[in-house]
């Protein structure tokens, strides 16, 4: 019984609470970037007669560092400085219309990354970067803090006319149940469950609470497994379909007099959508755990 509760509570923490919040935490953070954004479409471009405390947005080149917290951007009006101490970078490397097919003939662009100021090395010279923040001045000279949460640093590449859309568009791929933080999780839950099948073994051999445990420990992977493996494909293919509607969205978003008749038909087709892709995904590891649980209850003795 005692590990049998361990198991549960292993199981639960790490496989379902972790990653949970997990996603759940760049799923706001990446929110954060969709709505600053959009709230950047109406900001005025950087320009002389603009004051302390206007909001402005600039496109510009990396120029070099005045120290190791501060930078240099050159843009057409002026050379401007920013505060990265405690800062956010944002990585933007890859355009939709450049993306190679993968191996089921597409490929959902995933690249965007938010690195923090103190993890970056080294900045190329003239690397394209997107600004949009509060304007600061000190001795005649335009300043941005990038610790503020309503600044947006992005290191881009491509033309400036696609930042927009990209942004928001790639922003919604890069959440999931799978991404980094998560699997040191899954790893220590499989690992946790592994030893407690152990622990069940040494008490009981090859029952069916020992055979229980090792599969519970091979859950991330059941995902993957036939044939249960053919819903996350369908899970895929749902997903690519959600980022060209996404895609084809904010295309319109960002060009257009944005009708509210044209949101309410966006919202209801792509909540349609998602809630098919996620069910799909759920399915493709639920079914094959029932399926070799079943199979371990009448292959064992």
């Amino acid at each position: 019984m005692p590990l049998f509760s361990l198991a549960i509570f292993t199981a639960i923490v790490f496989f379902i609470a972790v990653p949970t919040f997990l996603f759940l935490y760049s799923l706001i953070e990446y929110r954060k970037i969709r709505r600053i954004v959009i709230r950047s479409t109406s900001a005025q471009f950087l320009s002389e007669d603009m004051k302390k405390g206007d909001y402005c947005r600039l496109f510009g080149q990396f120029d070099g560092f005045k120290d190791d917290d501060e930078i240099w951007i050159q843009t057409d009006q002026a050379l401007v400085k920013v505060k990265m101490r405690h800062g956010k970078v944002i990585f933007l490397p890859e355009r939709v219309n450049e993306i190679p097919s993968g191996f089921f003939g597409v490929r959902i662009p995933g690249s965007l990354k938010i690195l923090k100021w103190k993890k970056i090395n080294n900045l190329e010279f003239k690397t394209k970067i997107f600004l949009f923040g509060e304007i600061q001045k000190a001795d005649g000279v335009y300043v941005f803090d990038a610790s503020d949460p309503k600044t947006l640093l992005v290191l881009y590449e491509g033309v400036p006319e696609d930042i927009d859309k990209e942004l928001v568009v790639q922003s919604k791929n890069r959440y999931t149940y799978f991404q980094s933080p998560s699997l040191s999780a899954l790893f220590i839950g499989s690992l946790m469950m592994c030893l407690i099948s152990i622990l069940e073994y040494q008490f009981s051999g090859f029952s069916f609470m020992f055979f229980l445990y090792l599969l519970t420990a091979f859950v991330p992977v059941l995902f993957f497994a036939p044939p249960g493996c053919l819903f996350l494909l369908l899970s895929y293919r749902l997903k690519y379909k959600i980022f060209l509607l996404r895609h084809d969205y904010y295309f319109h978003y960002f060009n257009s007099k944005r009708s509210e008749s044209d949101t309410r038909r966006y919202w209801k087709k792509l909540w349609i959508f998602e809630i098919a892709g996620v069910t799909t995904a759920v399915l493709a590891g639920v079914i094959n755990f029932f399926l070799y649980l079943g199979m371990v209850y009448f292959l064992v003795p």
